[in-house]
């Protein structure tokens, strides 16, 4: 196993060119040191996924993951990479967990075979590499360009809502829709349980006494009052004779029929 060590600033949007020479036969016998960096600082950040993007010559991509939890992390050669002989561009993608994506890039050759290597095959696909940099780089500006008018474009909009400039007239007041059919009765709800009887309050004060009120004896009949003396008085109508009572030792009062 070769190991290459490579650093990769994510903050330069440049192409490293390695000048690393490879062929189809060093599948799973080269492997990448890959040490992140945020300018001069060790990468960090919540790194949810690592991948590797591999741009080949004849514009296919294959793809890989970067192994391991410690700077440097480390990527073997599985075959895919190394299939179509010519420059290759690799990009290092960071996802972290709010959703953000940084990414750095190198580039390689590879040729049919490294053991003989004509100096005119080299020069060739080191131009064709500088050609596939200079096509990354303008597809990266494009899609740079079209994200900040997007950017743009949503703010422009957000800026006319807000000012109230897509608010129209309002329009005329629509036609009263018909009644619908009454619904159907709810059931009754359950009753409620009662609430304790309350507390029965103190008796209240003894009122004062009331006048006497005027008797007004029928013909024929007489009726018996006691006054605040303890003196008891038959009051009959005007013309009747008057009752008569009777008196016994024990002091019961009797009243004596008259003769018919």
């Amino acid at each position: 196993m070769v190991d290459y060590d490579i650093s990769l600033d994510m903050k330069d949007r440049s192409v490293i060119k390695t000048e690393l020479l490879f062929c189809s036969g060093d599948s799973g016998l080269i492997r990448f040191n890959i040490r992140l960096l945020d300018g001069t600082e060790e990468y960090s950040g919540e790194i949810t996924a690592k991948q590797l993007v591999f741009r080949k010559q004849d514009g296919r991509c294959c793809y890989g993951n970067l192994d391991g939890t410690v700077q440097p992390y480390t990527y073997v050669f599985r075959g895919g990479e190394l299939d179509v002989p010519g420059p290759v561009l690799c990009d290092v993608k960071v996802y972290e967990a709010d959703d953000r994506v940084s990414s750095g890039r190198f580039a390689f050759i590879v040729l049919d075979d490294t053991k003989n290597i004509p100096i005119e095959e080299v020069k060739h696909y080191q131009s064709e590499l500088d050609a596939l940099i200079d096509q990354c780089e303008r597809e990266l500006k494009k899609l740079q360009d079209s994200t900040q008018d997007a950017q743009d474009i949503a703010e422009e909009i957000e800026r006319k809502l807000e000012a109230g400039e897509f608010n129209g007239p309002p329009g005329p007041q629509g036609i009263p829709g018909a009644q619908g059919p009454q619904g159907i009765q709810g059931i009754q709800g359950i009753q409620g349980i009662p609430g304790p009887q309350g507390i029965q309050g103190p008796p209240g004060e003894k009122g004062d006494r009331g006048e006497s009120g005027i008797m007004v004896p029928v013909s024929g009949l007489f009726s018996l009052a006691g006054d605040e003396d303890g003196n008891l008085w038959a009051y009959y109508a005007d013309g009747d004779t008057p009752p008569e009572f009777e008196v016994d030792e024990n002091g019961n009062i009797y009243y004596v029929t008259p003769a018919a």
